[in-house]
């Protein structure tokens, strides 16, 4: 059959639906808590596959595959054991781009050659990320909740929107 696309049945996108919409849900009721919850998934998985790494390195004589294994499980054991650092680690790598984001943007608007108007945009939008970058750098664990909060409401939209085509698919 040329032309024609396979696709997904309206129980998939429910299912999918479903647990994103809970996924989401959680990470807005337990915030930074469901940061350390990724965090310590995430390093259980890197040290996995840094195990299968170093065991296919080991098997096929691949040192470049053995050292990359044991980068990622060190760096797995490290989000399992130091959840709490490696979240205020990434907290303060985003609150440190937020302010390069808002210098940038106000130096934009600063450059020669353009009209006032052409400027009050990227100065007042370079200013709201500095300011929003330094307060968030001052409060990492606010900063996790945020996040947490921002990234489980885009997850829970998507879960609805996943149960939404559903129930569309279901009438089709």
């Amino acid at each position: 059959m040329t032309g024609t696309q396979e696709v997904k049945s309206w129980g998939d996108f429910l299912v999918t639906g479903v647990v994103m919409a809970l996924i989401g849900l959680l990470m807005i009721i337990f915030q930074a808590e469901s940061l350390d919850i990724v965090l310590i998934i995430f390093g259980v998985l890197l040290i996995i596959g840094g195990a299968l790494n170093v065991f296919g390195g080991i098997r096929y004589g691949d040192n470049a595959e053995i050292v990359s294994g044991v980068i990622q499980i060190v760096l797995g054991i490290a989000m399992v054991i130091a959840t709490n650092l490696v979240s205020d680690i990434l907290m303060v790598i985003l609150a440190i781009g937020l302010i390069v984001i808002g210098a940038s943007n106000a130096l934009g608007g600063l450059k020669a050659g353009l009209e006032v108007k052409e400027r009050i945009i990227p100065i007042a939008v370079g200013a709201a990320f500095l300011v929003v970058g330094i307060v968030a750098l001052f409060n990492l664990n606010d900063t996790a909740d945020i996040v947490m909060i921002v990234i489980g409401a885009i997850t829970l939209l998507g879960g609805l929107l996943d149960i939404y085509s559903a129930f569309k698919l279901k009438t089709l």
